[in-house]
């Protein structure tokens, strides 16, 4: 039980400290909700703040697909997913990835365990979200695979990590810490390593 309340927490944390960093009158922001039952659960604790969206069924290169899908087809000129468990992503990517989309199909952002903690795409080209092990130390170069037989222009961002370890816990904190962020996030992650430790 106390596990599966840090998760919580920490999850929650991470979520509210994406949100606030993305949030700006010149982006639509919404999360998309997994699974859909939990949709009251994140409206009760967001309230207004943002927009929901079911995910729906499927793994999640269709999930993600169904998103881009529905969120081109309501007439976004751009889509970008964030993990909301990687908090220290490269923040200055939000007002870059605009320009970086005018000569690229797509960008993403690596994980050092081999995903991607951001995908942004310029069109909807579902191919980047099929055929991928998700979940798996493979899912970055299978992405950068499929862009290559799709022929769609891949561009990276720096690499990134999300927070799958005790060790990145550590590291998040460290890196909050540099970039003198003492938010709920930091306070978080302090009182889950305390529990854990």
């Amino acid at each position: 039980r106390q596990r599966q309340m840090c998760i919580r927490d920490r999850q929650r944390a991470c979520l509210g400290h994406v949100l606030a960093r993305a949030q700006s009158p010149r982006r639509r922001t919404l999360v998309a909700v997994a699974p859909d039952e939990s949709m009251g659960d994140f409206q009760g604790w967001l309230g207004d703040a943002v927009e929901l969206w079911p995910q729906g069924a499927g793994d999640l290169g269709t999930r993600l697909a169904r998103a881009a899908s529905r969120a081109f087809a309501a007439g976004a000129p751009a889509v970008l997913f964030l993990g909301a468990d990687s908090p220290t992503l490269p923040w200055q990517m939000l007002e870059e990835i605009p320009a970086v989309l005018r000569d690229h199909d797509a960008v993403i952002g690596p994980c050092a365990d081999g995903g991607y903690y951001a995908i942004a795409l310029a069109a909807d080209h579902p191919a980047l979200f099929e055929n991928i092990a998700w979940g798996s130390s493979a899912v970055s170069e299978q992405t950068r695979h499929q862009a290559a037989a799709a022929g769609l222009r891949l561009a990276e961002l720096p690499p990134g990590y999300d927070l799958d370890r005790v060790a990145d816990l550590h590291r998040a904190v460290a890196d909050l810490d540099r970039a003198g962020e003492t938010g709920p996030l930091s306070k978080t992650l302090r009182r889950i390593l305390a529990t854990i430790s």
